[in-house]
């Protein structure tokens, strides 16, 4: 006789792990086949959730229960189930009704596109495989079908398909799906700020728990992009260390600065005969890094190996270029006026030897302090990195560490 099952969708890992320790306490018949990996999905874990079919007895009983309390539910972080669906003619849409009330519509054409069959779509190459040129573009669903929250497509042509409510979750067309996925996923949030909050959102990482350790790789990164600076500290005085924190990431971008065999470190030194104003000791003014550059580099990083003698000497400054656009659209009309007026805010940044400065480019106007070069030879090691890099890996972290049990 065949057991009765729920499906369930689970938001949270501990959640799934705190059914999986309850299986292990009950019958031994139970933890031998506990929870059931669909076979219309590739993975058990996604973006959205975990999709398991779970035997109802599973979730109905507690080892030591009272005979009153064997049918209530455990209390775990359980999402929507599919409840019903249908087709809009007129709107080519497939209408997905939830059983939190919500409805979620899809476009036919995007489904059939989409398809996650082994005909259509290349799990290891992560790309659709469908070709456009024998793609019927006029093609409609002849019948819609759900079991275990698994959406069923049957096509015109006799293409079958089928898409876990998990998956359709993550591509959701309503506008709060398309605002997390615009503002969170593709592009992450970034939190303007003026000199007052300064204290607030220079946050340090160490450089050690960066190399070993994801998590805190991933916590890095996301806060530079948030907030668009941040120290590594406890940094070994060494000029290749700055390459290590980059390799961690992905790789350096190449310029014309740096030395002839590589250009991708590249030093930050009062020295004579220099090209650069950087390499001078006096007063640098706030300013981005190769802006005539086609592809800016996105992501500077500055380790510094000696810092200059006096308190006050050869300290970073930077100033928020968000919240200077944030001040100009508060504060219009008359934006010439303002542009003209307006003193910019900056705050200084003393770093010290074995941290390293990490910052957006592109974001953070930075500039420095004069020195005296006499009485000590201020020395740093620069790379850049380009966004794509950066946020590439981010997206790359943070689905790793979803399917971590640990996380």
């Amino acid at each position: 006789m065949k057991e009765e099952r729920i499906m369930l969708t689970f938001k949270r890992a501990s959640s799934l792990i705190k059914l999986i320790e309850l299986a292990k306490t009950t019958e031994a018949s139970c933890s031998s086949r506990f929870f059931w990996l669909n076979p219309h999905s590739n993975k058990l874990q996604t973006n959205v959730g975990y999709l398991v079919a779970v035997p109802i007895r599973c979730i109905t009983h507690f080892p030591n229960q009272r005979q009153d309390e064997k049918h209530k539910v455990l209390p775990l972080d359980v999402g929507p189930v599919i409840c019903g669906t249908a087709v809009s003619p007129q709107e080519k849409l497939v209408v997905v009704s939830l059983s939190d009330g919500s409805e979620n519509k899809y476009p036919w054409l995007w489904l059939r596109d989409n398809c996650q069959c082994d005909r259509c779509y290349s799990p290891a190459l992560h790309s659709r495989t469908i070709d456009w040129e024998h793609f019927d573009i006029n093609i409609t669903p002849a019948n819609i079908s759900t079991q275990d929250s698994i959406l069923g497509v049957t096509w015109s042509d006799g293409h079958e398909s089928t898409f876990s409510l998990p998956w359709l979750l993550e591509r959701g067309f309503t506008p709060k799906a398309q605002d997390v996925w615009l503002n969170e996923i593709y592009k992450l949030p970034r939190v303007p700020w003026g000199s007052a909050d300064f204290h607030k959102v220079l946050r340090r990482f160490s450089f050690s728990h960066i190399l070993e350790s994801d998590t805190h790789l991933l916590e890095w990164l996301e806060w530079v992009v948030t907030y668009g600076l941040a120290i590594v500290e406890g940094t070994p005085n060494r000029r290749d260390q700055n390459r290590r924190l980059a390799e961690r990431v992905a790789f350096i971008k190449k310029t014309h600065y740096g030395s002839a065999c590589f250009r991708e470190e590249f030093e930050v030194q009062a020295k004579a005969g220099a090209s650069n104003l950087a390499y001078l000791a006096t007063p640098l003014q706030l300013h981005s890094d190769l802006l005539y550059y086609e592809y800016q580099p996105g992501l500077n990083m500055l380790h510094c190996l000696v810092q200059a003698a006096g308190d006050e000497e050869g300290k970073n400054q930077f100033t928020d270029c968000l919240r200077l656009s944030q001040i100009l659209r508060e504060t219009q009309p008359d934006v010439y006026k303002m542009l003209s007026t307006t003193l910019v805010d900056w705050s200084d940044i003393g770093a010290e030897r074995g941290e390293i400065l990490t910052f957006d480019n592109l974001r953070m106007l930075h500039g420095r302090t004069g020195y005296n070069n006499g009485r000590s030879e201020r020395h740093l090691i620069g790379v850049y990195m380009d966004n794509d890099m950066v946020f590439s890996r981010i997206r790359v972290l943070r689905e790793k560490l979803r399917r971590s049990p640990a996380n």
